[in-house]
């Protein structure tokens, strides 16, 4: 069997396993908050972190100031999430190691409560990350499903186009 058509049928099966996978997402969407729901949320969290950091609607749509007001420290992430003291002992120690950083606009879209939102636990770093310190070069095997430099076909009815390395 040639190289193309190994790679080909590796990159067919992935897509495959990879389309079983969104089953369970499909199924639960239905249960996520939409609309009024989250936009309510949202300009809550806006006013919020607009008072925290002394900043104006005017401000807010201007990405200059979303990167000047970037949340760097456990203190002033604080003033936005409700971070229980592990938290805040976890970020600390972790950005010794690693830099993070939140624009304000992204922190909005966290749930101040919930210590498992999905944005959060994206956005954040993890005592995880310091306790599984390792990984693998191409975890989602990338290399049979990419058919060119910048390109990469997870799934026979679409592509990501890598704009950057």
């Amino acid at each position: 069997m040639s190289n193309q058509k190994r790679s080909r049928q590796i990159s067919l099966q992935r897509a495959s396993e990879l389309s079983k996978k969104t089953h369970g997402f499909l199924k639960a969407r239905t249960s996520f908050p939409i609309g009024m729901e989250m936009q309510t949320a949202f300009d809550k969290a806006k006013k919020r972190i607009l008072q925290v950091l002394n900043g104006t609607e005017e401000n807010w749509d201007d990405w200059h100031w979303q990167l000047d007001n970037t949340i760097k420290d456990t203190e002033t992430l604080s003033k936005i999430l409700n971070l229980s003291d592990e938290d805040k002992y976890v970020l600390n120690r972790l950005s010794k190691k690693y830099r993070w950083a939140i624009s304000p606009y992204y922190a909005s879209l966290m749930d101040p409560d919930d210590h498992y939102d999905p944005i959060r636990l994206i956005g954040l770093p993890s005592i995880a990350e310091e306790v599984y310190d390792q990984g693998e070069d191409d975890p989602m095997g990338e290399e049979y499903t990419n058919p060119a430099g910048a390109i990469t076909r997870r799934y026979p009815d679409r592509l990501i186009i890598n704009v950057t390395n």
